[in-house]
Parts: C-alpha cells; sequence; structure tokens
C-alpha cells in the first residue's frame, strides 16, 4: 500500500462539493467527486456549545480541533501503515490525497463498490439485508485477523464503517483510524494497541452473530406467517398450487 498524498494549490479556488452528501455521520460527511471513482470526505460543521462562545479562546481552540485534528489524526494513520503491504491494502481503503474544498479541507479516497457500481455495502446491510453469506463469515474472519495483526490504530470500528468489497471478496476498513487519545498511548505501545484490537475484533463478532440471528429468526418469523396464511388460504406455499382435496 503507498501514500501518495497531494494537497490542491492554495491559490486555486476550493474544489466544489455537490449540495448533498452520500454519507453522513456525527462528524463527517462523504461527497462524490464528479468524473471519477473517488469520494472526498469532510468534517461537519459542529455548532459551538454555548459556554465556548463566551469565551472567544476557548471557541477558537475547539474550532481549531474540531477542523483539524481529526484530519490529522487520519493523515498520521494512512503514513504509518503504508508499508505494510498487500494486506492492509486489501483491507483499509485506498487513501489518494488531501483536497481543499468549499467545505473545509477533505481527505480523498478511492471508492469501494459493488459489481454493479453502486457503493459497497455495510457490513450490518448485508447482515439486515439477508446477504451475509458462509464467503462474507469466512471474509470476516481473515479481516479481523489482518485488524489485529496490522500495526493500525483502529479506536472507532463498527459494523457500519465496514464495507462488503464484492470484487476482491473481501471487507475493507473506510473509517474510524487514528488514536483518539490525547497522548497516543497505542500508537506508541504496540502490544496496548494489539491487546485492545483483540477485544475490539471479538467485539465485533459478537454484534455480528447477535445480528446474524436476529434477522434469521425475524425472516424465519415472516416466513411462517406466510405459510400459515397461505395454509388458511388453501394455497401450499412450497409449490405455489392450491392444495389438493
Amino acid at each position: 500500500m503507498s501514500i501518495s498524498a497531494s494537497v490542491t494549490d492554495n491559490s486555486r479556488s476550493p474544489l466544489r462539493l455537490l449540495e448533498k452528501p452520500l454519507a453522513s455521520g456525527m462528524s463527517r460527511e462523504v461527497y462524490a467527486l464528479p468524473g471519477t471513482n473517488m469520494l472526498v470526505k469532510v468534517q461537519t460543521k459542529i455548532p459551538p456549545r454555548r459556554y465556548f462562545q463566551n469565551i472567544r479562546l476557548l471557541y477558537l481552540v475547539r474550532r481549531f480541533y474540531k477542523a483539524i485534528v481529526p484530519l490529522r489524526r487520519e493523515l498520521r494513520e494512512y503514513e504509518r501503515v503504508a508499508q505494510e503491504g498487500p494486506r492492509t491494502a486489501r483491507h483499509l481503503q485506498h487513501f489518494a490525497g488531501v483536497v481543499s474544498t468549499d467545505r473545509g479541507t477533505g481527505i480523498l479516497v478511492k471508492a469501494v463498490r459493488r459489481r454493479n457500481g453502486a457503493l459497497a455495502m455495510t457490513l450490518q446491510d448485508a447482515i439486515e439485508s439477508g446477504q451475509y453469506s458462509q464467503q462474507t463469515d469466512a471474509a470476516l474472519s481473515e479481516f479481523l485477523d489482518w485488524l489485529v495483526k496490522s500495526e493500525i490504530v483502529a479506536v472507532d470500528v463498527h459494523l457500519k464503517n465496514i464495507v462488503v468489497d464484492e470484487k476482491n471478496g473481501a471487507l475493507v476498513l473506510i473509517d474510524g483510524i487514528g488514536d483518539k487519545t490525547f497522548l497516543p498511548v497505542r500508537s506508541w505501545f504496540s502490544w496496548l494497541n494489539r491487546s485492545y484490537k483483540k477485544r475490539l475484533a471479538q467485539s465485533i463478532y459478537a454484534e455480528v452473530a447477535h445480528r446474524f440471528m436476529k434477522s434469521a429468526l425475524s425472516n424465519r418469523t415472516v416466513l411462517l406467517l406466510l405459510v400459515f396464511a397461505g395454509t388458511m388460504l388453501g394455497i401450499d406455499i412450497s409449490d405455489g398450487q392450491l392444495i389438493d382435496g
């Protein structure tokens, strides 16, 4: 995996993003870059808290932190694992550079897409839509093994920022990297980082199992209701024919 960061020339006009983001969260919005297979991730503008507005210094410090620190943390993490090789390139969304936009500085990443061209499903969507297969489960085991063994610091990993790469049969982490603590101790101590990620991996797999069982039971309940309704109407659901006799 290689890092090829390129910062847009400040003398040029900032890149104008589309009005509506493809996705948005508590602190991040994702926009398409027209004519490319790239996405731009920018920080959302969080309204200042009332007590910060009364003290200008605190207001400026908080605004700087929200605009710059998460960006620098993510860029530093991409740089830290740039030389890890093909396993990290397989499981971590490809970083393409930094760009100046009309919504602030953005991170440019390569979109992970489905075979039909749509954006890749999240792991949570795959489970809830009944598309979590044996192949997906094998891909999850491979992903979690990489997550634990890689040097990457990943502290905010959940089923919504892991997506299914159908083309390569892999799961890809698209967000949640970088140490959020004031002192980046997980970056300093690999044993501490790995210990945390082992617990994180167990938590992720437990949540997948829970959601899968919940979804499977829900689907089976619907099927049983359909069979019961069909029987009451004299229709055999199994072959689509009227019940004999």
